[in-house]
């Protein structure tokens, strides 16, 4: 209860008190009345009086002294960043004082000396270059740099760094005595050097020179280790407010490189997956990771579409990790936000990755062109050159350029952010994306084929050859050799008169034995015919030596064997002689090979039944192809496009080469001619929009796949119409 009474009475105690305090509390406005009343006061107490407080060189000084001894002159002496003294003559009480040229400007105070007293005005005097003089410093830009020489300092080890040159642009910098005008680096006073100057500049000294009121240009300007600088120019007693520069050590070239390097490392790593994604498959593929990032699938071309969503994540990468790079390494700043339009661009490069899936799903791909995919793919389509694409590229390539040119624009120490990309090229590069799908959309499908199949698999010589009669068979000599070898093996002991005949015989036995084929037969008829001159000559000569008188009673028995041998041999070789002449008679003539039909079936997707035909660069005219029930000669269409009933999934090309004359049966020969698994055949179908498709084979095996294509179904040779009925 008491503390409540208390608390009760002091509250009504400050009630009543407050009116009177905020009478007697003095306002800010009281006291300043009361300071410059001092002031009027300590002035009017003063010994002697200053005509005025601020004063140029040569300008004249009144000072007032009260009371002055009796003397005809005095002594006036200024104390500031330099001593002058002067006598001047004392009239009236007043001292004239002429401000020398050469007092540096500044504040001074001033004592008057008359006779032995002296009298000291009460407020300093400033010496200004020109009255209402005021000083400015402009802030640095760039605030920022990386240009720098090293110095050798004088008695240090180390290396140091300076400035190559340094601009401060402001406003009221002194021309007319340039050393009036000094430059503050980190609060320390430098005087300026003339450049001109071989001596080196003293510590408190800088090289510099003032080229008019606004300009001064310094040259080797010392960097602190932390490269931060604080530049002033002071002039008298006047100082411009600092401003702040900043030394770095990184240039630009090591950040764009560094960016650049994150921007092909992070590619690399999409590659490498690449790469071992293809390794993991068990198939083979003829293309790099690289071919196969810018594929499309359908059609083995280069995609526009993807290029331009590659290039522009690329640009943007490099840009960012630069802003990055500086922003955190260089500046010591934080994390810097996505700059302004970047995402405008990749969600354009995005939409039209997109938008070109949807469009191709609806319209069907564009042609395939040429089997192998080419940087051409990127401005045609189907092998014709598409406006659309052209300025599609062009504008990507163009907007790429140029935002990296902006990138680099700023040094790594100064960049804030990066330049926002212009509505301008955000609507032209939205407009060429509309252009390329609208390109897409208005476009016809073209041609792709996925499969080729030609039969008969292999080339005409080879059915002509399986068409020919087969070669006669060699003669069987068995039999003639065999009666040979008996009479051989009936003479026994042969004399030696009689040895020519019977060896004769032996060798006819031994080459007929030998003869495999007919034309081991054929040589063999000239072997026995020497063999049997021989033995008849032998035969002979035996039968005169028996014939003379006084023959041995063996001359007989020689003369009788060589006879025999001689027979054998002439039986011998007249056999062999029929049987080879009767295997050398030409069969009685086969009849003519029956004629055959080759038939090409395609598979893919929008294969015109009007297409252009090619093979190998040669035109595949209708007229060489077999006239339909109709009487017509046209591709047969297999199966019907579901989506586009005008074109086919599988076509059929039928040639008759026994209708074929003059000119065509010569083309057809060089395509068909030969069976040759080293050369390759191109097919080319062109359609009506002229969208043309490509896809090589050989003849054997006249049959082929594309490399890559994916995603499209190649319906098998027994696949019938739509709703189950026969091809039409």
């Amino acid at each position: 209860m008491f503390r409540f009474v208390t608390a009760i009475a002091l509250f009504i105690t400050l009630i009543t008190a407050a009116p009177l305090l905020a009478q007697t509390l003095p306002t800010a406005q009281d006291q300043q009345d009361q300071q410059d009343q001092k002031n009027q006061q300590a002035a009017d107490n003063c010994p002697a009086k200053l005509s005025q407080s601020t004063i140029v060189r040569n300008g004249t000084l009144f000072i007032t002294v009260a009371t002055p001894p009796k003397v005809k002159e005095g002594t006036v002496q200024l104390r500031g960043p330099r001593t002058f003294s002067q006598t001047v003559p004392l009239k009236d009480d007043t001292l004239e004082y002429t401000i020398p040229e050469q007092v540096p400007l500044g504040q001074y105070s001033v004592t008057v000396k008359l006779g032995n007293l002296f009298f000291y005005p009460c407020e300093l005097l400033s010496v200004a270059p020109f009255l209402n003089w005021d000083p400015k410093l402009a802030p640095f830009d760039p605030p920022a740099t990386d240009v720098t020489k090293k110095v050798r300092l004088p008695g240090v080890k180390k290396e140091g760094r300076t400035l190559r040159s340094l601009t401060l642009h402001g406003s009221g910098f002194i021309t007319e005595s340039p050393a009036d005008n000094e430059i503050l680096i980190n609060g320390e006073a430098m005087r300026l050097k003339d450049p001109g100057d071989k001596t080196a500049p003293t510590a408190t000294e800088v090289r510099g020179k003032v080229l008019n009121s606004e300009r001064i240009d310094l040259y080797d300007v010392p960097v602190p280790p932390d490269g931060l600088l604080r530049l002033a120019v002071r002039q008298g007693s006047k100082t411009t407010a600092d401003q702040p520069f900043t030394v770095y050590r990184m240039s630009k070239l090591p950040v764009a490189l560094a960016s650049a390097l994150i921007a092909i490392a992070l590619a690399l790593l999409v590659l490498m997956l690449v790469k071992i994604y293809i390794h993991a498959q068990p198939g083979k593929t003829d293309f790099n990771a690289l071919q196969v990032l810018f594929l499309e699938p359908e059609t083995d071309t280069y995609s526009l579409s993807k290029f331009q969503f590659y290039i522009w994540t690329a640009t943007a990468l490099f840009g960012y990790c630069y802003l990055v790079i500086s922003r955190i390494l260089v500046q010591g700043e934080s994390w810097p936000d996505m700059p302004e339009g970047l995402p405008g661009i990749i969600a354009i490069g995005a939409g039209t990755s997109v938008g070109a899936q949807v469009v191709s799903n609806l319209r069907g791909p564009k042609g395939s062109g040429a089997e192998s995919p080419s940087l051409g793919d990127f401005v045609t389509s189907g092998g014709v050159a598409a406006a659309d694409r052209v300025q599609m590229l062009v504008w990507t390539i163009l907007g790429a350029g140029v935002f990296c040119l902006s990138v680099l624009k700023y040094p790594p120490g100064v960049i804030q952010n990066l330049d926002p990309v212009p509505a301008g090229m955000l609507s032209i590069m939205g407009l060429s994306a509309a252009g390329y799908l609208g390109g897409k959309f208005a476009r016809k499908p073209g041609p792709v084929i996925n499969e080729i199949s030609i039969s008969p698999a292999v080339g005409d010589d080879a059915l002509a050859a399986a068409a020919a009669p087969p070669p006669p068979p060699p003669p069987n000599l068995s039999q003639p050799v065999a009666r040979a070898q008996a009479v051989l093996q009936g003479f026994g002991t042969v004399p030696l008169d009689a040895e020519t005949a019977a060896n004769a015989l032996s060798t006819a036995i031994a080459e007929a034995a030998k003869a495999k084929t007919p034309a081991d037969a054929g040589a063999l008829v000239s072997k026995l015919s020497e063999l049997k001159a021989k033995a008849e000559l032998a035969a002979k000569s035996t039968a005169d030596a028996f014939s003379k008188a006084g023959a041995p009673a063996e001359a007989a028995r020689a003369a009788e064997i060589a006879q025999e041998a001689a027979a054998a041999l002439q039986d011998l070789g007249a056999t062999v002689a029929s049987l080879v002449s009767a295997a050398r008679v030409p069969a009685l003539a086969a009849p003519a090979a029956a004629s055959f039909t080759r038939v090409i079936e395609l598979r893919g997707r929008n294969l015109s039944s009007e297409a252009l035909l090619e093979i190998n660069h040669s035109q595949l005219p209708i007229r060489m192809l077999k006239k339909q029930a109709d009487g017509t000669r046209s591709p047969e269409v297999l199966i019907r496009d579901q989506e586009v009933p005008t074109l086919a999934r599988a076509l059929r090309l039928t040639l008759e080469p026994a209708e074929l004359e003059g000119p065509d049966y010569q083309t057809y020969k060089s395509w068909f001619g030969n069976s040759d698994e080293s050369k390759s055949l191109t097919f080319t179908l062109i359609n009506p929009d002229g969208q043309k498709s490509d896809i090589s084979f050989t003849v054997p095996p006249a049959a082929s796949q594309s490399n890559v294509k994916t995603g499209q179904e190649s319906p098998p040779p027994e696949a019938k119409g739509e709703e189950g009925e026969e091809p039409q």
